[in-house]
């Protein structure tokens, strides 16, 4: 079969860096999106600093006895399982507005969080976190090796409507799916990048962010230790710098996120394109009407 012959699709493979320039486009289109889209997160992670902070600083000061302590500290991990949650639904409602914008429409942050309490959608999702869960708790090598087959799982619900174990077998076939076998083109490992480009992208775009407002926090308490400030007086003076740093980090994170998800739908759809298109030709070729043949004059 020639690639792109015919009414046939290319099944030449998409390169991974294309993979990264095509989620752009769709990425700037749903920035408008992404700011409804991501608050309950960025809620989430301003109440989780806020506590985790206040009770550090309870601690440095010594003013928390042992029950209090131990009661604080079982508060941050309860808040912490209910902040990680959270980031795992904000992964499925990425996973629905990241499919939405590319097949053209306009994403929808209220459609792409209820959609996730559909009941195919929540068992899927339930299934996807307690497998992911249980391999990184017994040890982290299983889950560097679960995780990344089980990252189309949600892309094979939003798509094509599989749910529960089916959506978690479509994922593991796709993420198998190499026929050449070459090493650039595994999408195991192509999974893993993504999420090391999503990982980097957001430590960049945090930092960039963060930066000002830690240099004016340093700025400030150097100023306030000249004149003998006491440790209430430098907490009191940059605690108005901590909410809109914590909420401009939180944004920054989960942007990074989106395009990440937007990273793993294309490859998803790319790799559903070269595997099924085989399939396809050999559908098309035995519903075409033989070639007639006409008599020899």
């Amino acid at each position: 079969m020639n690639a792109g012959a015919g009414p046939f699709p290319d099944l030449a493979p998409v390169p991974f860096r294309r993979l990264l320039d095509l989620a752009v486009v769709p990425f700037r289109r749903s920035l408008r999106a992404l700011v409804p889209l991501s608050l309950p997160v960025v809620a989430a992670w301003i109440v989780l600093s806020e506590l985790y902070l206040r009770w550090l600083g309870g601690i440095v000061e010594g003013g928390l006895a042992e029950d209090a302590l131990l009661a604080s500290t079982g508060t941050i991990f309860v808040v912490a399982a209910l902040a990680l949650m959270l980031y795992l639904l904000a992964y499925g409602a990425m996973s629905v507005a990241a499919m939405e914008v590319l097949a053209g429409r306009s994403p929808s942050a209220l459609r792409a969080w209820t959609g996730l309490f559909a009941p195919g959608t929540a068992w899927t999702l339930a299934l996807l976190v307690a497998i992911s869960t249980a391999s990184a708790l017994f040890c982290l090598l299983p889950a560097i090796v679960v995780v990344p087959l089980l990252a189309f799982a949600m892309p094979a619900r939003v798509a094509e409507g599989t749910t529960g174990w089916r959506a978690l077998g479509r994922s593991l076939e796709l993420a198998r799916f190499n026929p050449q076998r070459r090493l650039a083109q595994s999408p195991y490992l192509m999974v893993v990048a993504a999420v090391v480009v999503t990982w980097a992208i957001g430590q960049a775009l945090t930092l960039a962010v963060q930066l000002p407002f830690l240099i004016a926090q340093q700025v400030m308490v150097a100023r306030d230790l000249v004149q003998g400030a006491d440790v209430a007086t430098l907490a009191g003076g940059v605690i108005w710098l901590r909410l809109p740093m914590t909420l401009l980090s939180a944004l920054a994170g989960t942007a990074s996120w989106f395009y990440g998800n937007l990273v793993l739908c294309l490859l998803f759809l790319e790799l559903r394109r070269r595997r099924e298109g085989p399939d396809l030709e050999r559908a098309l070729a035995a519903l075409a009407p033989p070639p007639s043949r006409e008599p020899a004059p």
